[in-house]
């Protein structure tokens, strides 16, 4: 059994996790090209020969057969072929016009003048099915190319705190329009013919419907951590489907430590469901909403996805999620060009007690000892104050000697809490001597 889950994989792989085939692309190029093009050419030459064998024993029809196989032949590769023109990557694209599953289609439209059920699974279901899963294929590999590109120009600028943005939700926005049109235009296409049968195969292949219906009724990962790599990885469940049931996402909100909020920007980062996730976010309580935000602050692109699920906070909380996502932008600059005084002017004033009071009251202390002129003692009880807050969101073993958190600090991440707390001990140094 696990043979055959193994060669499932490796005939399917390409269309299963193109990020992943990808990246072992360039890993291993010798390597999975040459193990690639044996399947495709395994693959490639059992079809022919079949094809033509069967066409050898039925002349009249082997006109019409070629016409079929060359139909789809051809539909690919000039689909695969524009895609190389605008987005690159003429190494992958022209392995998917050979893969495997390309090769069934064209089995099976091979066998279409000879058999209705050939022409109905071929035509009718999986030519569309498999045209709506290449456009989503592109849509993915364009969103990683995007974020590559983004990664490499804030490589070039100094180094600051994590990434206060994650443009790869405006990404797979258009992604997910690019899916619906497709779907919408091949259904059109679809009904021109009056072909019911046409229609919802496309619908399902475009909007990957069958893994929303796996999804659901075995419940399966979202994502999943990749040993090899060290960080979370969207599973082909996460990335590939547009609608899942809220509670595999409300399992990734709820608990919002730093952990579960890695696994959420991967998701958000790698799939399209965006919505979804800004949709679960209603079902939590005001406890488990400040929790997600202020986690979601100390992550790299943690402000942009605070700034994308606001609509879908509490109202109470909107104001703490805005001033969480300032800290988080301000935290994202290189530390000579942080301005914590200014950042710290607009922290909104709690009217009622709720779970972002003892955040905000650490807060005021820090503003008000980085408008200290003179050294005070003040100072001192903000120092201590955040420090016992780095130590709780981070676990750090207590009690840790002031005179060592700012080493140990060093080792952390650039977040706000822990470049608030480097600025404020260097303002402390400056204003003793």
């Amino acid at each position: 059994m696990l043979r055959l889950i193994e060669l499932a994989q490796a005939i399917v792989q390409q269309q299963c996790d193109p990020v992943a085939f990808l990246e072992k692309q360039r890993r291993y190029p010798h390597r999975l090209w040459w193990s690639a093009w044996l399947w495709r050419a395994v693959t490639a030459g059992g079809v022919l020969a079949v094809l033509s064998f069967v066409a050898r024993w039925n002349q009249p029809y082997a006109q019409e057969m070629a016409i079929y196989v060359s139909f789809v032949w051809m539909l690919f590769h000039m689909l695969s072929g524009l895609i190389i023109m605008t987005t690159g990557q003429p190494q992958f694209w022209l392995l998917y016009a050979y893969s495997p599953p390309v090769w069934m289609l064209v089995l099976l439209c091979g066998f279409a003048p000879l058999s209705r059920v050939c022409f109905e699974l071929g035509l009718k279901v999986g030519l569309p099915f498999l045209l709506g899963a290449f456009v989503s294929d592109v849509g993915t590999l364009w969103v990683y190319k995007q974020v590559e590109e983004y990664q490499r120009d804030r490589q070039r600028l100094r180094a600051g705190g994590p990434a206060a943005e994650l443009p790869a939700l405006a990404w797979w926005a258009r992604v997910r329009w690019m899916r619906l049109i497709a779907a919408f235009g091949l259904a059109i296409i679809g009904l021109l013919f009056q072909d019911g049968i046409f229609v919802v195969a496309a619908v399902v292949g475009g909007l990957h419907l069958h893994v929303t219906l796996a999804a659901w009724i075995w419940n399966l990962l979202l994502v999943q951590f990749d040993q090899q790599r060290s960080r979370w990885r969207v599973t082909y469940i996460g990335r590939s489907t547009m609608f899942v049931p809220l509670t595999l996402v409300h399992s990734l909100l709820a608990l919002a430590d730093l952990d579960q909020i890695a696994a959420l920007l991967a998701l958000l980062q790698g799939g399209c469901l965006g919505p979804i996730v800004r949709g679960a976010t209603r079902k939590l309580s005001r406890v488990q909403m400040h929790n997600l935000i202020l986690h979601l602050s100390l992550q790299e692109g943690g402000a942009g996805v605070i700034r994308y699920l606001e609509p879908a906070l509490r109202r109470a909380l909107r104001p703490t999620a805005g001033c969480y996502a300032a800290l988080a932008r301000e935290a994202a600059k290189p530390l000579d060009l942080q301005h914590w005084a200014t950042a710290l002017t607009n922290i909104p004033s709690v009217a009622e007690i709720g779970p972002e009071a003892n955040t905000f009251q650490i807060l005021y202390k820090v503003r008000n000892a980085l408008l200290m002129f003179t050294y005070d003692q003040v100072i001192d009880a903000a120092i201590d104050d955040l420090q016992r807050f780095i130590q709780l969101l981070y676990n750090l073993q207590l009690p840790l000697p002031r005179e060592r958190l700012i080493t140990r600090s060093e080792t952390l991440p650039l977040t706000w809490p822990v470049a608030m707390l480097l600025h404020l001990e260097m303002y402390r140094e400056r204003l003793r001597a």
